[in-house]
Formats: structure tokens, C-alpha cells, sequence
């Protein structure tokens, strides 16, 4: 994308002006020859070193992006510059996920040149499992809202079972799906199944591994922790009275032939024989596992040890059976003075409400480096829906008292292809629409004036 920059609206009497072009990206480099200032029919334009002609003179920096210009005739129009640019081989660029639209960075392979474009592996992803049938079907649109038809591949069956349970990975490669007949379906290399080819199992294609384990045949399987630090270790508990053992660990649960071995604890300090509907592995130690059971929570500080010591952590909480337990997660840390907690258990009870516990909550540091990229994404985000569009699109607009606003659509070349005014608007949230009829496809920028104040942000025409 090229720099932006807008210098608001011209009075009829002023006809020099100074300005600096902001790069779209640290990396950014700017192109001398590209650059132009345009205020409706008037156009002044760069040479490759910087000097400015046409309906005007001035000089533009291309190492700074410090500009001035002097039209020939005073302007009343709104005054927008744009400037092309371009990026070496390894710049780092920062970006914007498709998922929630979380930042991260990315070093580019190759070096781009003004109109160039790079497809980009997002590295957040989103995907959703269900079973129906006797199957295990996945979609990687669960966030694509609007989509009429999301495409859903099969990826395991399971014939004369039903799912029970499923667990996803942290890592998003493994897929745990237990069952009411008392096994667990591993399916595996998960991040590499992203076609019908690659992940339905009835293209005869697909790359993903498949393994069918027993754990007690016959049982009901409640549910199926993965460790969030390490994929290939989960918890399997189970249901149903009258039997010895109710909980499962597995240090190899993701190869090609996991072994479960109880973990129920010897009879002075293990599980009573009950029900145990729910589990999680602590983030923060993930030797730790916490247990809801029939009578409450139990926990242990080693589920690594032959014979676990488990307790009873009912404090603050009644013996009554317990359906979930969350832990909140996040992934950010450094060594800076800012942190963030994560590690909260939330407690779904039967007919005694939730709960949560910070007994497991760790403070961890948060970059500055995140700080500033998060700080920017929200900073500079003019945000329009949809995006891409096709008929219209709308931009949300707070006015704090009664105000005029201005919605411009320039193409990437700068010319205004259309233009919404709304003048006396009163006081309040208003949703502006843009009718996109006739416009092609292609990337456009939308330049919000709200009393004169220019915030501007780009969008997709898709039709």
C-alpha cells in the first residue's frame, strides 16, 4: 500500500503548505517519482529527486518525507498526498491477522516494489471440529460470519461410536476425540490439513494420521486434556460407577501408539471411585492437574509420578459435581516492566453456579514491542464492514456535538471515485454508508472527515 496523508481542507486562501508523509510501515522506503499532492483538479507531482511541478512548485525528501507546496492557485478542496513505496529483501513489516486481527511481524523473503503483492501464511488460525454420525468433520471458517456455505472436510470416522469428547492442541496439530464406548481417536499433523485433499479422509489424499486406542472399553469418556505445553502428553478421565480406575496420563499420547496408564492413586491418597467429568493440565507447571469430579475438585502437583498424591480443593466451593474447568491463557511474555496474568481457573458446577480461582495465576511480562504494535493497530485502525465489500460498505462515526461529515473513496492513484456528505448531524453514534455501485474491483482508500479532522483507512472492492 502506498503513504497516505491528508492536510484537510484547503480555505481559498492558502496556497503553501508543509507537511510529512508518515510511512505505512518502519521499513517502508519512499519513492521520489511516485509522490503527488492533489486537491480536486489540481495535481502537483514529483521527479525522482524531489522536485514538485504541475499546478504548483515545492520539493519532496525522500529520506525523511518532509514536503512543501505551493499550488498556483489557492485551494479549497481537501489536499491529499500520496507516495509510493518500497521494501529491501528482509525488512520485517508488521500485520494484521484475519483472526481477531491480531498483530505480528514478518520478515519479508523477498524485496517489493510499488504495485508488487505477497501472499502471507498467517500464523493465527481458526478452526472448528464437531462429529455428527459417526465422523469427526472439521471447518477452517468458523470466523468467516456472513459465509453461506462454510466447506467442512471429514477427518476421521469413528463407526459405532459417538464422540464424547474432543480436545484441540495448543498448537492446533492434534485433534483428541474420546468416545462413549471408552476410546480416544488421535488425529494428527492437523496444521497441514487445509484442502478437501489434504484433510478429507475420503480423498484418499489426506495427510493427516489416524490412531484408535482403548482405554476401558465400554465407558464413557468425560473428556480429554492435552497439555498446552507439549501436544503429545493429555489426560483422559472417565464416567460411570462401580469400576477402579477413573483418570488416564499419557506421555506419548500423539504417536503412532500411545500408552495410557492410570493414574488414579493408591487407596490412602488417590481419587475416590467416582465419576470424573472434567480436567485441565496447568499452563504454569504442567505436571499439575486439576480434576472435576462428582464430589468436587481434586488436584495433584505430579501426574508424572506412579502414584499421584491427589487433594481435595474444595475450599470456598461445595462437594458438588463439577462440569468444566477453563484456564485462561496467552502466549505473550518477555522481560519488560508491563505484564499481563494469565493461568485463572473458571469452575462450571452443577446447579451451583461458576467460580473461578486465581490459585494457579501467574504474572508474565509484556513486551514493550507488543505494546507499541497493539497501541498502533488500534490507533490507526479506521475500520469499515464489510471488508472486502461488494455493493457498500459502512464506517462507524462518534459525533461528542452537532458536526458535518465527509466520506471519500480515492482509488490507489489518488483520484476521488466517490464522495458522501452529511452535514448537521447531531449529537451521537451515526453509520455511514458508502453505495459502491460502479466502482471496480480493487483496493481503495476511504478518508473520513469528521469537522475537518481526516482519519483514512483502506478496503477491498470484491464483486
Amino acid at each position: 500500500y502506498p503513504a497516505l496523508r491528508s492536510l484537510g481542507f484547503g480555505n481559498g486562501n492558502t496556497d503553501s503548505f508543509y507537511n510529512v508523509m508518515g510511512r505505512p510501515q518502519e521499513a517502508a522506503v519512499f519513492n521520489a517519482s511516485s509522490f503527488v499532492v492533489f486537491a480536486a483538479g489540481d495535481t502537483v507531482r514529483s521527479d525522482a529527486q524531489g522536485n514538485l511541478t504541475g499546478d504548483g512548485t515545492g520539493m519532496f525528501n525522500a529520506s525523511t518525507g518532509v514536503f512543501y507546496v505551493n499550488f498556483d492557485k489557492a485551494p479549497s478542496a481537501e489536499i491529499i498526498a500520496i507516495c509510493g513505496v518500497s521494501y529491501a529483501s528482509g525488512a520485517e513489516i508488521s500485520m494484521k491477522s484475519k483472526t481477531n486481527e491480531l498483530p505480528y511481524k514478518y520478515a519479508l523473503p523477498v524485496s517489493l516494489n510499488t504495485g508488487d503483492t505477497l501472499a502471507v501464511q498467517d500464523p493465527f488460525q481458526a478452526f472448528y471440529v464437531i462429529s455428527l454420525g459417526g465422523s469427526v468433520w472439521m471447518t477452517r471458517q468458523p470466523l468467516e460470519f456472513g459465509v453461506g456455505n462454510l466447506e467442512w472436510w471429514k477427518i476421521a470416522n469413528i463407526p459405532g461410536q459417538t464422540a464424547s469428547a474432543i480436545e484441540i492442541s495448543e498448537d492446533g496439530d492434534v485433534v483428541y476425540v474420546g468416545t462413549s464406548g471408552g476410546r480416544v481417536v488421535t488425529i494428527s499433523n492437523i496444521s497441514q490439513a487445509r484442502s478437501f485433499a489434504t484433510a478429507d479422509v475420503g480423498s484418499g489424499t489426506a495427510v493427516t494420521s489416524i490412531t484408535n486406542t482403548v482405554i476401558s472399553g465400554g465407558r464413557f469418556v468425560s473428556d480429554v486434556a492435552s497439555d498446552p505445553n507439549d501436544p503429545n502428553k493429555a489426560v483422559v478421565t472417565l464416567g460411570n460407577y462401580g469400576n477402579t480406575t477413573y483418570v488416564y496420563y499419557s506421555a506419548n499420547a500423539a504417536s503412532p501408539n500411545p500408552s495410557y496408564i492410570s493414574k488414579q492413586g493408591s487407596a490412602t491418597s488417590g481419587l475416590l471411585r467416582a465419576p470424573i467429568y472434567t480436567s485441565l493440565v496447568d499452563k504454569g507447571d504442567s505436571k499439575k492437574v486439576v480434576l472435576g469430579t462428582e464430589f468436587g475438585i481434586y488436584a495433584t502437583d505430579d501426574i508424572t509420578v506412579a502414584s499421584p498424591v491427589w487433594t481435595q480443593e474444595n475450599n470456598g466451593f461445595a462437594n458438588a459435581p463439577v462440569w468444566d474447568l477453563v484456564q485462561y491463557r496467552t502466549n505473550r511474555s518477555s522481560d519488560s516492566s508491563t505484564t499481563v496474568k494469565e493461568g485463572d481457573i473458571y469452575i462450571g458446577s452443577y446447579a451451583r453456579g461458576w467460580y473461578v480461582t486465581t490459585s494457579l495465576q501467574t504474572d508474565r511480562p509484556l513486551s514493550n514491542e507488543e505494546n507499541v504494535i497493539e497501541e498502533k493497530v488500534v490507533r490507526d485502525a479506521l475500520r469499515m464492514y464489510p471488508n472486502p465489500a461488494s455493493d457498500y460498505t459502512n464506517v462507524d462515526v462518534t459525533l461528542n456535538g452537532k458536526g458535518d461529515v465527509k466520506a471519500s473513496v480515492l482509488d490507489m492513484s489518488g483520484r476521488v471515485v466517490k464522495t458522501v456528505s452529511m452535514k448537521g448531524l447531531p449529537q451521537g453514534d451515526h453509520k455511514i454508508r458508502v453505495d459502491l455501485t460502479g466502482i471496480s474491483n480493487g483496493t481503495y482508500v476511504l478518508s473520513l472527515s469528521v469537522n475537518g479532522t481526516v482519519q483514512n483507512g483502506k478496503f477491498i472492492v470484491n464483486k
